[in-house]
């Protein structure tokens, strides 16, 4: 049995390797890495991207609940951006601690308007409504980074002209 079949022993095999991380690091698991900006981003997390749907709420509230997992890493072409969001906002309650979410523009996405409305679509997949209307001040707890996802890379770059490139 593959392991990407069975969401469980996936869970079990990652809260071993979690378990084995805490005992060397601080939290949050395997410690965090300083960002050009001077903000922090923890260096172990959960990817989602090949998990069935179904599956993802449950794990990503038990990854951040249970496991101290702060990063969580999902693509624009799993489709789950918005699940992915609403279970790691749904986990920071009742105390709100800072949870990675890593989403990737696929590869047909390039070029810099393409690009831009692929970012803006991932945004707004990934800022549902709160859970509280008020939150109160203080940081946004969910931080949302974007990168360009290239699964294959024998294929040829092309992109549109952009007004940037001049």
């Amino acid at each position: 049995m593959c392991i990407r079949d069975s969401p469980m022993a996936a869970l079990a095999l990652a809260s071993m390797a979690v378990v084995l991380l805490l005992s060397y690091a601080s939290e949050p698991p395997g410690g965090t890495t300083t960002l050009s900006h001077g903000g922090e981003m923890p260096l172990v997390g959960l990817g989602v991207g090949n998990m069935p749907h179904k599956h993802i709420p449950h794990m990503v509230h038990r990854s951040v609940q249970e496991l101290g997992i702060r990063l969580i890493d999902t693509a624009m072409a799993s489709k789950n951006e918005g699940m992915v969001a609403a279970a790691a906002n749904a986990a920071l309650h009742p105390q709100p601690q800072p949870v990675h979410v890593i989403t990737k523009v696929w590869y047909t996405h390039l070029g810099f308007n393409r690009t831009m409305l692929a970012v803006r679509g991932a945004l707004r997949r990934l800022r549902p409504k709160p859970l509280n209307p008020n939150p109160g001040p203080g940081p946004d707890p969910l931080k949302i980074a974007v990168l360009i996802h290239w699964p294959h890379c024998r294929c040829l770059l092309y992109t549109s002209p952009s007004p940037r490139d001049s």
